[in-house]
């Protein structure tokens, strides 16, 4: 903030500021009309000078809180957003070892399954030559009985 030694100064300055260099809005172009009229006065009179400098600093001593304020709330706005991330990337992390485990044992029960698959595949096999045992034994047996009864023997 630029600190004016007399308020010839402060009047100058005023004087070569524009609305733009004011950064003001259109809206705001009343409150440049009304200092400007408060230049003339001040210009006039020495109090009003004085007291044309004296709400010209508190006027830049409330834009400067302002913006302290302001900077303070965008840096906690953004920390705030930026806990909220790493919060998010921390889950993220957590679901990806989740799925990870999750996967693992997927691959574990796919393994048990084929073994299992492979087990019912030998009981099958070893069914199947079972059955063919049995359907021997009764051929056989059929042979055997169908032989007795040539032979006499009764059931």
């Amino acid at each position: 903030m630029k600190q004016f030694k007399t308020s010839e100064e402060f009047t100058q300055a005023a004087k070569n500021q524009t609305i733009e260099g004011f950064g003001l809005r259109p809206a705001e172009k009343e409150g440049v009309q009304q200092r400007e009229e408060i230049i003339m006065l001040a210009e006039k009179n020495e109090y009003i000078s004085e007291a044309a400098d004296t709400i010209y600093h508190l006027t830049q001593d409330e834009k400067i809180r302002m913006q302290c304020e302001a900077r303070e709330d965008y840096y906690r706005t953004r920390r705030g957003w930026q806990d909220m991330l790493e919060e998010k990337d921390a889950m993220l992390k957590e679901m990806d070892a989740m799925l990870k485990e999750k996967d693992a044992m997927l691959k574990e029960k796919d393994a048990m399954l084929e073994e299992k698959d492979a087990i019912i595949r030998l009981q099958e096999s070893a069914l199947a030559e079972q059955k063919a045992a049995l359907e021997t034994v009764g051929s056989e047996l059929n042979n055997l009985v169908t032989w007795a009864k040539k032979q006499g023997y009764e059931e």
